[in-house]
């Protein structure tokens, strides 16, 4: 099989390159296969058109396709993975599917030129795909008249043939299940994976990070630095008198850091920047309460590694954190009433274990299972090779 993403190990942007990653490895415990993805727009770096890896500890054959994208030259961060494919990657792209001959296909991403003109591939190829929707990417619609005009272009001209041509349309989370050309979605969530053992020096590590803090609790949240991720109003929040607790945010900047420095919290604020998974999970072990207060989320990973970590964890109720979150609603905040959403922070430092049982986390996380998801999956991918596949609703919920 092959799957198309945007975005791959080591050639990252934000949390899709480790759940691509973790999908792949899911698939390749039962079938060979080939990924294609985007290259350069992370690190910078240039390539030949191409470059053919593996992925490393796979239990059978994996071949990645890195094709280089057309280069950023204003260097916008929102533009990063959504370019398209140089002359050259776009012909090693095609010879790569003759190649492998994959007889069915997992296409991810609408927003993402290079997996547009991939599908189109298959599509000349007679290779049926199933594409999944994450969302769109905030830039297409967060950047002015000209922004906006241009993803009406390409979702006239380009999204509308994908979702065409895709045997089966899915989506993460009811939230990005509105997708242009497609009548129906059906909702297969993303798995998560646990965050790893953080090692002696990523404790040492987080040990001397919050020595830094005041005295008092330590409140915990992840994410890029922009504003659609909350952490503004989360601040003013916890700025409200008295002020005790301290808020540690890690993730890169993505205009929004230097806003964030000059709150009313002035010491009890740390941003540490972009830290490994094992620092995230070194720093869970100081934090606690979590939270994660985005305005707009088509998903909310790190939301589930909070609560694989074991922390308490309260979440806006927004986008897919709506979805993730249903049985346990008293975990959802109202992000507009920093009043509210202070008490709410205040009630779970008090008494965190009343919060949520139990057995509701774990019925949480087994519903986000990796097994779960590459099963619904699979039996989408094992429809779509029949001829004339349609949707219906035996498949997974259907929206």
């Amino acid at each position: 099989m092959l799957l198309v993403v945007p975005e791959m190990p080591p050639e990252t942007v934000g949390g899709g390159g480790l759940v691509f990653d973790q999908l792949a490895r899911s698939y390749a415990a039962s079938h060979d296969v080939a990924i294609a993805t985007g290259y350069g727009f992370s690190s910078g770096r240039t390539l030949r058109a191409e470059r053919i890896g593996t992925l490393d500890d796979a239990p059978r054959t994996v071949a990645v396709h890195y094709g280089e994208l057309v280069r950023n030259r204003r260097n916008l961060p929102f533009f990063r993975s959504t370019l398209p494919l140089t002359r050259g990657a776009s012909r090693s792209r095609r010879d790569f599917i003759s190649h492998w001959k994959p007889d069915v296909a997992h296409v991810h991403g609408c927003g993402y030129l290079s997996v547009d003109e991939t599908a189109l591939f298959l599509r000349r190829g007679g290779i049926p795909y199933v594409l999944t929707g994450h969302g769109m990417p905030a830039s297409q619609v967060q950047h002015g008249l000209t922004g906006r005009a241009a993803y009406a272009s390409y979702e006239r001209l380009v999204l509308r043939r994908t979702v065409k041509g895709a045997a089966a349309v899915t989506a993460l989370s009811s939230a990005c299940s509105t997708i242009p050309g497609a009548s129906e979605v059906s909702v297969v969530p993303n798995g998560f994976s646990p965050l790893p053992t953080p090692s002696a020096a990523d404790r040492r590590w987080a040990g001397g990070l919050v020595e830094e803090l005041p005295p008092g609790p330590i409140v915990l949240a992840a994410g890029r630095l922009a504003t659609d991720k909350g952490f503004d109003a989360l601040v003013a929040a916890l700025a409200l008198d008295p002020v005790t607790a301290s808020l540690v945010i890690v993730g890169e900047d993505a205009g929004a850091r230097s806003s964030l420095l000059g709150s009313a919290l002035g010491g009890r604020l740390l941003l540490p920047g972009k830290v490994a998974r094992s620092q995230l999970a070194a720093l869970c072990e100081h934090a606690d309460v979590a939270v994660v207060p985005s305005r707009n989320e088509p998903f909310g990973l790190v939301a589930l590694e909070f609560l694989g970590a074991g922390l308490p964890t309260l979440v806006s109720d927004a986008g897919g954190l709506r979805d993730i979150f249903e049985l346990a609603p008293q975990c959802r905040i109202n992000i507009t009433d920093v009043g509210a959403m202070r008490a709410s922070i205040d009630r779970v430092l008090a008494d965190p274990k009343r919060l949520m049982s139990q057995d509701d986390r774990a019925q949480i996380l087994d519903r986000h299972s990796w097994t779960s998801v590459t099963n619904s999956y699979l039996a989408l991918l094992d429809m779509a090779r029949t001829p004339g596949f349609p949707l219906t609703a035996a498949s997974p919920e259907v929206v």
